[in-house]
């Protein structure tokens, strides 16, 4: 029971905080930077051998 009620869990907060960000232009901005900065790291760093 509890290894399937965790990622459920985790998804319904990841879910609400998501609707709430998608609804405030402010958070989005701020995500948006936050995701788009990641993904420049991501794509900078040289790939694994």
């Amino acid at each position: 029971m509890g290894k399937t009620l965790k990622p459920l869990i985790i998804g319904i907060i990841i879910g609400v905080v998501g609707l709430y960000a998608y609804q405030n232009p402010e958070i989005r901005s701020q995500i948006s930077d936050f995701v788009g900065g990641i993904l420049n790291s991501v794509s900078e760093a040289p790939a694994p051998a």
